[in-house]
């Protein structure tokens, strides 16, 4: 279970990951700790814990001191400056999809050693990030910082959290799970075959809300802040999606039952889910396609189980479904994944 504090603060294995480069290249930390004013024993106690502000402020220091937004954990750098000249160069995209693509092409020219790519399959977006050049460092901290990155700057732009379906990694299953329950509050698959984060399409439909006078504010705090804001997800659609993810399809309740456990009128839950632009149908059917998913990826059961465990009367119902979710039926999907 994850307390409050640990909800609000950043742990500690996330500090020593994004000094690794800088250890790496001998350089003392205790003067970069102590311009963040992060506290000087983090990296010989594993429990201390650092406020989100002090990270921010570290990654900050962490990026001038190396002269690379990479954190020194590629095969070459980033410039300092090229997340928020990003940023600047999207900020007058008309919608989401339209910013993603814009940023695909910038990231192209200032970062060759990523390949990123935005692909639709069905009713999902898929956005995928190739370490092409790495270097002699675990970039795992890197690769995951992007996809953060990623995901909170689209729901930053368009002005609501971006509900993510699942999250695929290359790399092993961390020690640390409950802190990336809070970093990527969904499914999480471990050693796939691309690193990349999956969510409903539309939202790239979605416009970018954002204008020029909300940026200035935003571009002074660029990367760090992107790496400690919206570290919870506290919409209605996610809490709502949280108290059902650990449940069988059969047992999710009616949408009565949850307005009624969230003290809400069921027109008021109804008008909140709207404005996140959500309803209460995709929540559920976005757990249906968790369970599928899991259940494909581990093959313990058959596709026609499958259909059953996620409440399909019939498996044909649950291959159209799903094929509208991904653009592939079932067995076609998990054909792909294991030749992957």
């Amino acid at each position: 279970m994850i307390d409050p504090e640990q909800a609000r603060t950043i742990a500690n294995i996330f500090v020593r990951s994004a000094l690794v480069g800088v250890i790496h290249k001998g350089i003392d930390c205790r003067p970069l700790l102590e311009q963040a004013d992060v506290p000087a024993d983090v990296l010989e106690n594993p429990e201390r814990r650092v406020e989100p502000e002090a990270y921010s402020r570290l990654v900050q220091v962490i990026c001038r001191e190396l002269n690379d937004e990479f954190f020194g954990l590629s095969g070459s750098t980033c410039p300092p400056g090229a997340f928020a000249m990003m940023v600047q160069a999207c900020i007058t995209c008309a919608s989401l999809g339209d910013a993603l693509k814009r940023s695909q092409k910038f990231f192209s020219m200032v970062a060759p050693s990523f390949r990123y790519s935005l692909d639709v399959h069905g009713e999902e977006a898929i956005v995928s990030v190739e370490h092409i050049h790495p270097g002699e460092l675990d970039d795992h901290f890197l690769v995951e910082s992007l996809l953060i990155c990623i995901v909170r700057w689209s729901s930053w732009i368009i002005g609501r959290h971006l509900l993510l379906n699942r999250v695929d990694f290359c790399r092993r299953e961390p020690r640390d799970v409950d802190e990336y329950n809070l970093l990527f509050p969904c499914l999480r698959n471990y050693e796939q075959p691309v690193n990349r984060v999956i969510f409903s399409s539309r939202y790239l439909d979605m416009p970018v809300v954002q204008d020029a006078r909300a940026l200035d504010a935003y571009l002074t705090e660029v990367p760090g802040n992107l790496l400690t804001r919206y570290r919870h997800d506290d919409s209605i659609s996610a809490h709502i999606r949280r108290r059902l993810e650990n449940m069988s399809y059969e047992d999710l309740p009616s949408f009565e039952d949850i307005a009624f456990s969230l003290n809400m009128s069921t027109q008021t839950l109804r008008r909140r889910l709207k404005a996140e632009g959500n309803s209460y149908r995709e929540i559920k059917d976005s757990i249906r396609r968790d369970i599928a998913v899991y259940h494909l990826l581990r093959q313990d059961l058959s596709i026609n189980e499958i259909a059953e465990a996620t409440g399909f009367a019939e498996p044909s119902t649950f291959h159209r479904a799903f094929k509208k979710w991904t653009g592939l039926t079932p067995g076609a999907w998990r054909d792909e994944r294991q030749v992957s």
